[in-house]
């Protein structure tokens, strides 16, 4: 029988904020120093910090990397996935997460406050109808097509845009 390297695994709790302003999301695009997803495309958002309110973690997350100031939403998607922590595979974080829709006061996004580790090169907003021509992260979409469906045309308008 073959012996199993014995592999460590931490938990984390992340949300991410699907920001909408006339039929359009806002996204970011991962940097070409990303280790994990190089110049792929999602949504602002990031992990919970010990003792932080789920509130306060996607106000923070938004505003460190597109610096905007968000109202969080009601949640419409929850999924998992699970990043390395070490270059041999013998340290894991599983991170459970949470899409929400949000809205804004303001529409000006920069890349600004950012953490070094954060890896973001760029941030568009996009015609829903355009999404499906942006290279996602991969474990986005399932959470991509359950955005799209709660945000048909007919209803976008409901989902309480950030200019309105």
């Amino acid at each position: 029988m073959e012996a199993r390297t014995a592999q460590s695994r931490v938990l984390a709790f992340a949300q991410k904020a699907f920001i909408t302003k006339n039929g359009k999301l806002l996204v970011i695009r991962r940097a070409a120093s990303d280790p994990v997803n190089p110049l792929r495309w999602e949504v602002p958002g990031g992990r919970i910090e010990p003792g932080e309110l789920l509130d306060d973690c996607i106000r923070r997350e938004v505003r460190e990397e597109v610096g905007l100031e968000i109202v969080p939403g009601s949640p419409f998607f929850l999924w998992q996935w699970s990043v390395p922590l070490s270059s041999d595979g013998s340290s894991l974080m599983d991170v459970v997460a949470v899409a929400r829709i949000c809205t804004c006061s303001d529409t000006t996004t920069t890349l600004r406050n950012q953490q070094p580790d954060d890896h973001i090169d760029g941030v568009e907003w996009v015609d829903f109808g355009k999404l499906t021509g942006y290279d996602f992260i991969p474990n986005m979409a399932p959470v991509l097509a359950a955005f799209l469906n709660v945000a048909k045309p007919d209803q976008s308008m409901r989902m309480a845009p950030c200019d309105s």
